[in-house]
C-alpha cells in the first residue's frame, strides 16, 4: 500500500535509491560484524537482522519524512 502511494506521489524512485544505500551499508556492516572471533552468525544472519531493524525503523520514522520533503520541494517549483 505505502509503495502505491509512492508511485503516485512520486516519490519512489528516492526510495529505492535510498533503500539501496541502506541495503549496501547493511551489507558491508554485516561482513565486518561476521568477523568478530568465535561468532556463531555468519554475514547472511548478520545482514538479515541489519536490514529488518533498517526496514522498521524507515519505515516507522524517515519514510514519511523524506516524502514530505520532496512533495514540498516539488510544490514549490523544484
Amino acid at each position: 500500500m505505502t509503495m502505491r502511494g509512492w508511485l503516485t506521489e512520486g516519490t519512489l524512485g528516492v526510495h529505492i535509491v535510498l533503500w539501496t544505500l541502506v541495503a549496501m551499508v547493511g551489507f558491508v556492516l554485516a561482513d565486518r560484524l561476521a568477523m568478530i572471533p568465535r561468532n556463531p552468525m555468519g554475514w547472511p544472519t548478520w545482514w538479515i537482522l541489519l536490514t529488518v531493524a533498517a526496514h522498521l525503523i524507515y519505515m516507522a520514522k524517515l519514510a514519511d519524512p523524506i516524502s514530505r520533503f520532496i512533495r514540498n520541494g516539488q510544490d514549490m517549483g523544484m
